[in-house]
């Protein structure tokens, strides 16, 4: 059975001085079976890509997570990235929501809800223009995938999100 895997990749891209990370979204029975596919979308240098954390995609909002090789009519999932700082440290520090929406402005305000309601936030001051808009939103889809996710709405028993706290976490390279 494919699962959905949110992936958090890092590594060095040509002329960087620092490591650099992005999120990926894949499918594969097990996460070491998406190893291929996340080094072929890493941006960088491919020898040093490497798996920082992941985690399994199974319910959110309420909706359960499938994929199929029929197109989905909709809703979809979606991925925002709000973007903050903290006095104390120097990196701007990220906050990602997977939410499920009919479209990026419905979920940009479903992830600003649940960023307001989350008290775990570290950070004391919002990303440049986050009180109106969020760093990154977009619809999650699997890239060169013969594969679509589909969102089955399960009712009241999965109505919240699972969390986005890693099923995995270290260094592991591709």
């Amino acid at each position: 059975m494919e699962n959905l895997y949110l992936a958090y990749l890092g590594g060095r891209l040509s002329g960087g001085h620092i490591e650099m990370h992005d999120v990926r979204f894949v499918h594969g029975e097990t996460i070491r079976a998406t190893y291929g596919q996340l080094k072929q979308q890493w941006v960088g240098n491919k020898q040093g890509a490497h798996l920082d954390a992941y985690i399994r995609l199974h319910h959110i909002d309420g909706y359960q997570i499938t994929l199929s090789t029929e197109p989905s009519p909709g809703p979809w999932l979606y991925f925002v990235n709000f973007g903050g700082y903290h006095a104390q440290q120097l990196a701007e520090l990220h906050q990602f929501f997977v939410v499920v929406a009919e479209s990026p402005e419905n979920a940009k305000q479903r992830a600003w809800q649940k960023l307001q309601h989350n008290r775990s936030i570290p950070w004391l001051q919002a990303h440049l223009d986050d009180l109106k808009q969020v760093d990154d939103c977009f619809a999650i889809s699997l890239i060169d995938s013969p594969y679509y996710i589909h969102l089955n709405f399960q009712g009241a028993h999965l109505s919240q999100s699972q969390p986005l706290q890693p099923d995995w976490y270290g260094f592991e390279k591709l």
